[in-house]
């Protein structure tokens, strides 16, 4: 966990090499050990993927997310992570996954974050 820290600070300080280098090595024991922590930082990172027109690697991301939003207990997240990954779906092209997931994301959304 201390390599995952390290690399935030790199990544703050416009290291990105050193950040990705602590970040892998510590990337399966933060999922392992803190699965709410890793699905938080899947969001952030998708979102800074989406940012760059990576719709794809950002899809990987939302989906990690989504695979461990249990620990996550915020309502606004489990939206949060569907619309953004409908998001992705639609600039790669499958309309009906990304219609599936508002859908999912507007039953979850009873305070109308949306």
């Amino acid at each position: 966990m201390p390599r995952f820290w390290r690399a935030t600070t790199w990544l703050g300080a416009g290291e990105a090499e050193r950040a990705f280098e602590d970040f892998f090595f510590g990337y399966d024991e933060l999922q392992a050990k803190h699965p709410a922590m890793f699905a938080l930082l899947q969001v952030n990172l998708g979102a800074l993927l989406t940012h760059a027109g990576d719709y794809s690697g950002a899809e990987a991301c939302f989906r990690q997310a989504l695979a461990n939003e249990a620990g996550v207990q915020r309502e606004g997240f489990r939206v949060v992570v569907r619309s953004n990954l409908a998001y992705c779906c639609i600039h790669t092209g499958r309309k009906d996954e990304a219609t599936r997931l508002i859908d999912e994301a507007i039953a979850i959304d009873r305070n109308y974050l949306l």
